[in-house]
């Protein structure tokens, strides 16, 4: 028997977001090898992404469990696209994990 999860609404999953946020549980790694995006977005573009972002598409369940999900903001004529994985981080509490930026003119 195969057990599918419930898919977790949109509405729900940004305000999981913007409360990790608030708390400060947020990890941005460093790219690898100085990566291209790192020189093209800015670590205050990504923060207001992740707090007034819009969600692009629907949220999903990887296999680790994790809720994977795209936020995006125009800013400073730059659509930033900022692709994050929120874990849970201790009992009722949830970290944003960035995986992924994109930068559009």
């Amino acid at each position: 028997m195969t057990v599918v999860p419930f898919p977790t609404p949109a509405d729900h999953v940004l305000s999981l977001v913007r409360d990790a946020y608030s708390k400060g549980n947020v990890l941005i790694p460093n790219p690898p090898n100085g990566g291209a995006w790192y020189n093209a977005v800015t670590h205050r573009q990504v923060n207001l992404c992740l707090a007034e972002g819009n969600l692009i598409g629907e949220p999903e369940t990887d296999e680790h469990g994790n809720i994977r999900c795209t936020l995006e903001r125009f800013g400073a004529g730059l659509m930033v696209r900022v692709h994050v994985a929120l874990t849970q981080h201790e009992a009722k509490s949830w970290r944003i994990i960035v995986i992924k930026l994109e930068n559009r003119l």
